[in-house]
């Protein structure tokens, strides 16, 4: 169980490094520190911390209260201030994971992590790609783009009839003209999706697949070449399922 919480202290301590002290400028100096001066200044951190967050959501609820904005707009100020607060949460809790890491050559670790951002780079494999997507996370977006369109055309057409006076052979007709006009709609957006997935998705991601994943625990040579995509041997390299 110990070790299980300081392994995870460890993944703490370096992502709180990875993502706000890149250059390890608060590490090293809270590293040549005494323990118990170090455990003063995260407490002093923390609560000077959290009495400014305080203030600011304080002020900030109080500003946007004073305007009268719109729902959507409201909405969206509040998100991007709750997104805010995350992250000084975030760095006020990380700082305390730091003593998991002194005592750990960190350097070594981040040049890894640094070699694997640049495999991931130079290969095209980031997360966000389409093409590095499983199918259903493909169906998902694509279900989601005709929902998007589905609800802006009905909603452009329950608009248009609402400033209409018309009777209801008329209305009956312009039901039958927009369900017309929906029915090709579906038909034009599934031969898309059709051709983009199978002309422009499936074969980008069947080379995607013949690239090996970044062997962490493997000593990469600096300058070996992992530009697999420009290797003239990526096609002798096995498929992966």
């Amino acid at each position: 169980m110990l070790n299980i919480l300081s392994s995870l202290g460890f993944r703490v301590g370096l992502m709180f490094v990875q993502i706000f002290d890149k250059h390890q400028l608060i590490t090293k100096n809270l590293k040549s520190l005494n323990i118990y001066f170090r455990y003063f200044i995260y407490t002093i951190t923390i609560v000077v911390f959290y009495l400014l967050l305080q203030i600011s959501e304080a002020f900030f609820l109080n500003t946007i209260n004073s305007y009268n904005l719109q729902p959507i707009v409201y909405s969206t100020v509040i998100a991007i201030g709750l997104i805010f607060k995350i992250i000084a949460l975030s760095f006020i809790v990380g700082i305390v994971f730091l003593e998991f890491i002194y005592n750990q050559n960190i350097d070594q670790y981040l040049k890894a992590v640094e070699k694997k951002e640049n495999y991931i780079n130079k290969n095209q494999l980031q997360w966000w790609r389409f093409k590095n997507q499983k199918w259903y996370l493909r169906v998902a977006i694509y279900l989601g783009i005709f929902a998007f369109f589905f609800n802006l055309f009905l909603g452009s057409f329950l608009s248009f009839l609402a400033t209409q006076t018309i009777s209801i052979e008329q209305l009956n007709l312009n039901w039958i003209e927009f369900d017309s006009f929906m029915k090709q709609f579906i038909i034009l957006f599934i031969i898309s999706v059709a051709l983009f997935e199978f002309i422009k998705v499936r074969p980008a991601r069947k080379v995607q697949l013949k690239i090996p994943k970044f062997d962490f625990d493997k000593n990469v040579d600096n300058n070996a070449d992992t530009n697999i995509l420009s290797s003239s041997s990526n096609d002798d390299l096995k498929e992966k399922n």
